[in-house]
């Protein structure tokens, strides 16, 4: 039997996505609701990464536009206290792709 949640909405599935969300559901103990939430949360930080990544591409393109930004961070550098060391390296951030970037939700933590 199919549960019902208030505000929902109905989508329409390929046979074979339904197949497999209905594989994924039974495999994980959710329903296949919770999947498809997941799901798209994971997509929508793979598509912010994404853009992310190509708007600081274009940035670095445009030279005077780039030393125009490092310019402003170096500005405000000395305006942050939250307790980070100067001399760590955080490059890592704007030099990986959006699928090396790994975001961990401490509540799933907790419950695994």
């Amino acid at each position: 039997m199919a549960v019902v949640r208030r505000n929902s909405v109905s989508v329409q599935l390929s046979r074979a996505a339904h197949e497999r969300l209905k594989t994924i559901a039974e495999k994980t103990g959710e329903e296949p609701s919770d999947v498809l939430d997941r799901a798209i949360e994971q997509e929508a930080r793979r598509v912010f990464w994404q853009q992310f990544h190509e708007a600081v591409d274009r940035l670095r393109s445009n030279a005077e536009a780039w030393a125009t930004y490092q310019a402003e961070g170096k500005e405000l550098e000395g305006t942050l206290a939250d307790g980070l060391n100067e001399d760590e390296d955080w490059s890592l951030l704007t030099d990986a792709q959006p699928d090396e970037i790994e975001f961990v939700d401490p509540e799933e933590e907790r419950r695994a």
